[in-house]
């Protein structure tokens, strides 16, 4: 709610922002997911 305000403070106009995450099972036990995820230290 807070990123929507400042946006609309920004451009100036009513902002309407949506978010849709997808996981995939067992990401975080798959090193190619994560280093393509920017962890390269794992």
């Amino acid at each position: 709610q807070e990123a929507r305000k400042d946006m609309e403070v920004m451009f100036d106009s009513k902002v309407m922002l949506n978010l849709w995450v997808k996981v995939k099972g067992g990401w975080s036990d798959d090193e190619r997911a994560l280093r393509s995820l920017g962890y390269d230290n794992i």
